[in-house]
């Protein structure tokens, strides 16, 4: 290993040292060779998503990342398929490639996934641009509003499509419940509280802030995760406090 590898190594090692080390093993090298191949056309990479919260599920979640580059060159980004392909069959993801140009333009426009961002990540190298992100908080309220709606009406017609079959029931709830933690911690930003990373936590938090006491939405990740099994009446019931949790959501943020 040249010198360079080796300090590179050193590098990335450090930033991600309080990682799982078996993922830690699989990213080190993944990192490498993406700076390796973008060099100065780079601006910043991060590591991000579920192996920095705790919620990475062996065999099941992929390792994800963020590759903000000074501009989209697709000659560039055919260098990353090959890289892709090897790592691929590892558990990795092909980065989110961004340029800081549209991160700043695109912030009224997805400020929840932005604020994800900002609040769940490691800078690799570069500048660390999501740490100075500015989220206005209309947008935010407005993203918030029409992610709870959307789902309010999925929810519905998804309910009616079941037709009463609990395996389809269940695959909704799974499916609902995908894309909450960012919508719930865009949530208790607006309200000024604080926003755990761990998807258990998180939930926890939301659930105290609005006095839910029968867990509906840890027992729907337990679900997702598989960690909870429900008898027939048990899925209908959890579904409909799922629903109207989510609804008695959408009128809080309507007083906001």
């Amino acid at each position: 290993m040249m010198m360079c590898d080796i300090m590179q190594f050193l590098m990335i090692a450090e930033k991600i040292k309080d990682l799982d080390p078996e993922l830690q093993e699989r990213i080190n090298p993944f990192f490498r060779e993406i700076i390796s191949l973008w060099g100065n056309k780079m601006h910043s990479l991060y590591l991000v998503g579920s192996a920095i919260t705790g919620d990475f599920m062996k065999g099941k979640s992929d390792i994800n990342s963020l590759l903000i580059v000074n501009a989209i060159d697709f000659n560039d980004l055919q260098s990353l398929w090959e890289l892709g392909r090897r790592h691929k069959k590892r558990g990795i993801a092909a980065p989110l490639c961004l340029t800081p140009a549209y991160i700043r333009d695109s912030l009224d426009v997805f400020p929840i996934e932005f604020l994800d961002f900002k609040l769940i990540h490691i800078n690799i190298t570069g500048d660390d641009l999501l740490a100075e992100l500015n989220i206005k908080r209309e947008h935010l309220r407005l993203q918030c509003e029409r992610e709870i709606k959307s789902r309010l009406i999925n929810l519905r017609q998804g309910f009616l499509s079941s037709l009463g079959e609990d395996k389809y029931l269940r695959a909704i709830l799974i499916d609902s419940v995908n894309g909450t933690a960012p919508l719930f911690r865009a949530i208790l930003t607006l309200l000024d509280k604080p926003s755990p990373l761990n998807k258990a936590d998180l939930f926890s938090a939301l659930e105290n802030q609005f006095g839910i006491d029968n867990n509906t939405f840890k027992r729907t990740l337990l679900l997702k995760q598989g960690n909870l099994k429900l008898k027939d009446k048990e899925c209908v019931d959890l579904f409909m406090d799922f629903y109207n949790h989510i609804e008695k959501l959408g009128n809080m943020l309507n007083s906001i």
